[in-house]
């Protein structure tokens, strides 16, 4: 008799708590959403990382929801009747899994923008050796950099299944009013190309900037990867930019009155840029230092 009730109230407690199943279930959909990340060329715990960093950013809703809205649809290719194969060419797990999270999403975003202008190869290292110097620093809440191969593989997924959304459209917005504004100007690529001294800084300034808008600026010493700089803190973390140059005194992206970000106009030799950008030639090529100011 004790043997059947204490089975009764087993099962009953089972039917009512189960416990078990429900642990069961979650195990099973957290590692089938790694399997899927790893069959995509991404990784579970190199994305944690990753959104430890850039995660913190709180992007623009008008970027936030035009990125959804362009994403959301996966490709399919049909080589067979019967038989179809993935490109993951739109939300694919990464995307699909940013789409429930915020710090995912924040991340998925910027990684988006910064492979779509610049070469993965060497994002990936740039990204790799500021997470290696933040760590060695001892930043607040840093971690280890989970490696370039890893970081290589999450930026293609990344760039792969949101290759739909049109960068393209911001970086000429820039382009155009640095046209209008600057007499002769001329496009270069080291316009938008962040060196990674430029972009350590920019992981951890921007977003305290972001936070603390009343009371810290950025200074950015010269134009090397200025429109980079542009898009990523105006248009995508909705920062008010100041550009300062010699010839059209400024340019402003937001209120000019309230700059977060001010970078000086220059050509890569330091010196102010009089007529259009000039790219340097090795020797004469300086990297923009970028100084965090207090508000006083």
């Amino acid at each position: 008799m004790t043997f059947t009730t204490g089975f009764q109230l087993s099962f009953e407690l089972a039917k009512a708590f189960p416990i078990r199943s429900v642990t069961e279930s979650a195990a099973s959909k957290l590692l089938k959403y790694a399997r899927d990340l790893r069959m995509s060329g991404s990784d579970i715990v190199v994305e944690a990382d990753l959104a430890e960093v850039f995660g913190r950013g709180k992007i623009v809703h008008e970027i936030e929801q035009k990125f959804r809205e362009v994403v959301k649809v996966q490709s399919f290719i049909f080589f067979r009747d019967g038989c179809e194969i993935s490109l993951d060419s739109g939300a694919g797990p990464t995307i699909l899994h940013a789409f429930r999270n915020n710090q995912h999403f924040s991340t998925i975003i910027q990684l988006s923008f910064l492979g779509w202008t610049h070469d993965h190869s060497s994002l990936a290292t740039a990204i790799d050796q500021a997470m290696v110097k933040r760590f060695e620093m001892g930043v607040a809440g840093a971690s280890s950099s989970p490696g370039y191969e890893g970081i290589l593989g999450s930026l293609t997924a990344c760039s792969s299944q949101s290759n739909a959304f049109a960068w393209s459209h911001y970086i000429q917005l820039v382009d155009n009013k640095l046209r209008d504004s600057i007499p002769d100007y001329q496009y270069s690529q080291d316009l938008t190309k962040l060196s990674p001294a430029a972009l350590t800084g920019a992981m951890d300034c921007l977003y305290l900037v972001q936070q603390l808008r009343e009371s810290r600026k950025i200074l950015i010493s010269n134009a090397m990867g200025l429109i980079t700089f542009v898009v990523w803190a105006h248009y995508i973390l909705g920062l008010n930019v100041l550009i300062t140059t010699k010839v059209s005194s400024t340019i402003a992206f937001g209120d000019e009155q309230n700059p977060h970000v001010l970078i000086v106009w220059s050509d890569l030799d330091g010196h102010p840029a009089s007529l259009h950008y000039k790219s340097p030639t090795k020797e004469q090529q300086l990297q923009p230092s970028i100084q965090l100011l207090d508000e006083d």
